[in-house]
């Protein structure tokens, strides 16, 4: 079934106002904590089958909450304040990294469904009623805001939008300066390859020659007004 169908099937099911699937428990006693070995299996996730069969991987408890830790606190300098959406599907691992966001004191935005339904700028419309402070997406619903000829920023109040993250794909130059020239936001691409990972995510600005230093087997490439600079 495809997703807007799918979409179509649960508004159908759930008709008005949201639902109540599941009842809180309302009791006032603290849930019971197990205390288990730093590598105690957490979760499995499977690899995206880039470089071959998608590939089971177990991750432990102590290795995420610190590699979410690191990502969400250093790489997308969240903090208490911020109100972080990253726009994913319940079987995508970045549902799971949007939920690291609570680790740093972050408010999350938890939102399943189509991401053009029932209009293209269903999510814009969220983010400026979530008040949201980083918003995380795909460059296939930026390329279908593109093509929609929405102009978020000018039709929404995005104001406290600090960053723009985009995930699951490489991010084309023009969509790319479409993002930012649409949200006033800093844009940030996440996506991974499988050759190398970056040392932080990738942004695109203008910026003045600089002296960097990088983990061994790490490329750099540094830009001024927008040219190459040529190696020494």
């Amino acid at each position: 079934m495809s997703k807007q169908a799918d979409t179509e099937v649960l508004h159908r099911l759930l008709p008005g106002e949201p639902a109540l699937i599941i009842e809180l428990p309302t009791g006032s006693e603290d849930p019971v904590v197990e205390m288990v070995p730093f590598d105690h299996p957490i979760w499995v996730l499977f690899s995206s089958g880039t470089t071959g069969k998608p590939k089971g991987i177990v991750h432990g408890h102590g290795g995420m909450l610190l590699e979410h830790l690191k990502g969400a606190g250093l790489h997308c300098d969240l903090g208490p304040g911020d109100v972080f959406f990253w726009q994913t599907a319940l079987s995508w691992m970045m549902w799971n990294f949007r939920l690291a966001g609570l680790l740093v004191g972050a408010t999350v935005v938890c939102y399943s469904g189509h991401p053009l339904y029932p209009n293209a700028d269903r999510l814009w419309e969220l983010l400026e009623a979530e008040r949201v402070t980083y918003f995380g997406t795909s460059p296939g619903h930026l390329h279908a805001s593109k093509k929609a000829g929405l102009e978020p920023s000018s039709e929404h109040d995005l104001t406290v939008l600090k960053t723009l993250g985009s995930s699951g794909s490489p991010l084309s130059a023009d969509l790319f300066e479409w993002a930012g020239a649409h949200t006033g936001a800093t844009v940030s691409s996440l996506s991974g390859v499988p050759m190398s990972v970056p040392p932080s995510p990738a942004v695109r600005q203008k910026c003045p020659p600089i002296l960097v230093s990088c983990p061994p087997a790490t490329w750099v490439s540094i830009c001024t007004a927008g040219r190459r600079i040529a190696a020494p």
